[in-house]
């Protein structure tokens, strides 16, 4: 996934931490291409969740505004504020709270290690 980015870019780095979240939830929903979670096909239900996922660790791992997450994958706030909505909601339940915790953890784990790597390579 490194790649050389700007480390004092907001933009790069947030394109970054989008990446990351991507990751941490394609390897919990391993079933999945990256492609697939990424533009989800209408069929494909579980990969919508994915992304829905991917969309709400930026607001809950990285402290992303959903403003600026709506800008960035160029949807509108309304769509984004759904995604993150049916996340928050299935977070009622103890095993899919878990789940997230963790694609959390992983999303902050992979940030970390690429911004280290990038740092190593300067």
């Amino acid at each position: 996934m490194t790649r050389s980015i700007n480390l004092h870019s907001e933009d790069e780095q947030l394109q970054l931490m989008l990446a990351c979240c991507f990751r941490a939830s394609q390897q919990h929903f391993s079933h999945l291409a990256m492609r697939d979670i990424v533009a989800p096909p209408r069929e494909k239900l579980d990969a919508a969740l994915a992304r829905q996922v991917a969309l709400t660790l930026m607001r809950d791992a990285f402290d992303v505004p959903q403003r600026r997450t709506s800008k960035l994958v160029d949807r509108n706030r309304g769509r984004i504020a759904f995604a993150m909505w049916t996340v928050t909601k299935r977070r009622q339940c103890p095993v899919f709270n878990q789940a997230y915790r963790r694609m959390s953890d992983r999303a902050l784990h992979i940030y970390h290690r690429e911004i280290k790597k990038l740092k190593d390579a300067a």
